[in-house]
């Protein structure tokens, strides 16, 4: 990635720290936290969703912890430490000092576990008595620990290998400036998923095409491992089931403890008690050599996205993380390959609606790509503020995917253009989505919801307008 997207984007990003610590009147590395998070809930990252920021540190001790999430039902724990560099220049990090860094956090972890613990002594109204107060009470349900590392500085590949307390996973993440500018600049073309069954999970999905002639779609059907699902489910996370009309949260339904019951203790019936996936894709790509009249062997699916089956495909991966034997696991599927683009939407709408349901539909997983969405930034772009003398020169930004603002000022070729374009189009004067959910639930008054993170607002006001 070019050195001039990277020094732009960070300057933004210094920008908007600024503001946030003003606005909230917290220090700088805490601000920077708040921000990176709320870059990373917009695309999904499942580890840190409504990770509550706790800043710990005990120079003495080694240790240090800027945020933390938990989820009871994957059991796991994620403490995220981050490294924030406010002068403008991007550093870079060697692998020491990443590993340094990264196990700031684990050793945070490694002092909650202990019998005696230098975390007895400390004042209990403190941000670090209070996180070990609660892992303590909640370390049987732990078994993977994710330790996460926010910085804008850069990086290598190279993190610390993965280890174990006492009996919990420890498991090291990163991101830095560039993986962060990637998921921002590179966002629109990686909402287009290539899942490779063929080269890169081996794996061989025969599927039957269902002899029909359409102008719109295609249509197979088939099974698909457990085991293969859960990997992709793994490595895509939340973009594989974004247009999916579900927004899997935990396993507290009659129907989710069902799946993860039957996951555990009778996975051979679990193809005879689910209702399998539907999913779509733009493009199929077939091993011709290795197909026939009978089955279709699909290497490649272009743009693949599950409509119907969040919870079955979320819970099998909960069991995947737990270590729970997938082998004899297999899922009905349902691929439909849409070949007219101006009826995507419409086609997996319909399909959302009249597939074959395990639950009521009460949530909609509003993404950045709705309708309701859309039509809030079109309405952002053209509709100009009222003024109550003269004539209006600024306009309103809806950020209806995290970074479209730094991703539009960089779009303009020179300095000029880039300043009238925040003239006209002030940094105070954006919102994103999930902002604009949290002022919407605060005025309809609902702070019981709104206190529960932006993630989980977001998903309750997007079944509130549903119901409209």
């Amino acid at each position: 990635m070019e050195n001039r997207e990277l020094d732009d984007f960070n300057q933004e990003l210094i920008e908007e720290v600024k503001e946030y610590a003003s606005e909230h009147s917290e220090n700088t590395e805490s601000a920077f936290t708040s921000v990176f998070l709320s870059y990373l809930a917009d695309f999904g990252e499942s580890k840190t969703a409504d990770a509550e920021v706790s800043y710990c540190m005990k120079e003495s001790e080694k240790f240090k912890v800027n945020a933390y999430a938990f989820s009871e039902y994957f059991q796991s724990l994620t403490l995220i430490v981050s490294c924030y560099e406010k002068n403008g220049k991007i550093e870079k990090l060697n692998k020491s000092e990443t590993a340094k860094i990264c196990r700031q956090a684990s050793k945070f972890y490694k002092l909650c576990c202990s019998s005696t613990s230098v975390l007895d002594e400390m004042e209990e109204s403190s941000n670090e008595y209070m996180l070990y107060e609660f892992i303590k009470e909640n370390k049987d349900k732990i078994e993977n620990l994710y330790v996460v590392l926010l910085t804008n500085k850069l990086i290598n590949s190279d993190l610390p290998e993965d280890a174990m307390i006492n009996k919990t996973t420890v498991k090291y993440d990163v991101w830095d400036i560039e993986r962060l500018v990637q998921a921002v600049y590179q966002r629109k073309e990686a909402e287009k998923l290539v899942i490779r069954f063929k080269n890169k999970y081996k794996y061989r999905l025969k599927l039957i095409k269902i002899p029909q002639e359409s102008d719109v779609y295609d249509c197979y059907v088939g099974y698909i491992s457990g085991e293969c699902l859960a990997e992709i489910y793994r490595d895509e996370g939340q973009r594989l089931i974004e247009k999916n009309v579900r927004s899997f949260l935990q396993a507290t339904g009659k129907v989710n403890k069902g799946i993860r019951d039957t996951l555990r203790s009778n996975p051979a019936m679990f193809m005879a008690y689910n209702n399998g996936i539907s999913t779509i894709a733009e493009q199929v790509v077939i091993d011709e050599n290795e197909s026939t009249d009978d089955f279709i062997l699909i290497k490649e699916l272009v743009g693949w996205q599950i409509v119907n089956g969040g919870q079955t495909t979320a819970s099998i991966y909960a069991a995947f993380q737990n270590k729970v034997d997938l082998s004899n696991v297999n899922v009905q599927m349902k691929l439909t390959v849409i070949k007219a683009d101006e009826q995507m939407d419409t086609v997996i709408s319909n399909i959302s609606r009249y597939a074959n349901s395990q639950n009521k539909i009460t949530m909609s997983d509003f993404s950045a790509n709705d309708d309701f969405h859309i039509k809030l930034e079109q309405l952002s772009r053209r509709v100009f503020i009222p003024v109550e003398k003269g004539k209006p020169s600024q306009r309103w930004f809806y950020e209806r995917a995290r970074g479209q603002y730094s991703v539009e000022v960089n779009r303009q070729l020179t300095a000029a253009s880039k300043r009238k374009y925040k003239e006209q189009n002030p940094k105070n004067k954006c919102i994103s989505k999930t902002v604009a959910a949290k002022c919407a639930m605060c005025w309809l008054r609902h702070p019981d919801i709104v206190s529960k993170g932006l993630e989980t607002n977001f998903i309750r006001y997007s079944e509130m307008i549903q119901a409209y």
